[in-house]
């Protein structure tokens, strides 16, 4: 998947900290987004795969929705080097990509094709739950709104400086202003060999980095400013 967090995380945290959990093999899962709300707006993070099903080296593209008068930072792992950056010249309509998004979601899950194998349901009469082995609409992964954002328009960019700083062996950090980010990693290399095993459950290989700091992870001293 992948989170937004507040940082500093003891208390009080500023900042947002968007973190792209991409994993190092392609059967863990395809694409993720996640959204948190916040009195400035929402804050939006997704990314996807393009490219071709068996590559081993494929394009991870990225976009970040960072709210109005809001502080943030990109994570990424230092593996991610090749990184090229833009952000909209104005901020979206949200309203839009989201009824878009919405639509679109409805008519994926009224397929029946895309959620769980089966569901339960609970037999009030016998008291006891029966597993129903019928296409369920539940569990139907859908897009993020950010990727309709600007619906049939070209969204107008400009480049942003990649700046990344080394926090730790694991993760690296870019600052973000508030507005529409699109992030692209041209050569995404997955490390695993890709098993002959269905679904990602099964599999028991990297599944990238967690949206935490490792143990290791030097404290800011900053963290203290907010206590």
């Amino acid at each position: 998947g992948t989170c937004i967090t507040l940082e500093p995380t003891t208390v009080g945290g500023e900042d947002l900290i968007f973190w792209p959990r991409i994993p190092m093999n392609r059967l863990v899962v395809d694409f993720a987004s996640a959204l948190q709300g916040t009195k400035r707006g929402d804050a939006a993070i997704a990314w996807k795969f393009v490219g071709s099903q068996d590559a081993t080296t494929v394009k991870v593209v990225i976009r970040a929705l960072v709210p109005p008068s809001t502080r943030a930072n990109l994570r990424l792992p230092p593996k991610a080097t090749n990184v090229t950056m833009r952000v909209a010249k104005e901020f979206p309509d949200l309203y839009t990509a989201k009824e878009i998004a919405a639509l679109q979601c409805e008519k994926k899950r009224g397929t029946g094709q895309h959620g769980y194998p089966y569901f339960y349901h609970y037999d009030r009469e016998k008291n006891e739950w029966t597993k129903i082995n019928k296409p369920s609409r539940t569990g139907t992964p859908c897009d993020s709104f950010l990727w309709y954002v600007g619906g049939n328009d070209d969204v107008a960019w400009e480049s942003y400086s990649y700046e990344p700083v080394v926090l730790h062996e694991t993760s690296t950090q870019s600052p973000l202003q508030p507005g529409l980010f699109e992030i692209e990693i041209s050569d995404w290399k997955f490390e695993d060999p890709l098993p002959d095993v269905p679904g990602y459950g099964d599999y028991q290989g990297d599944m990238g980095p967690y949206c935490s700091d490792p143990n290791d992870f030097v404290w800011d001293v900053n963290d203290g400013l907010h206590m």
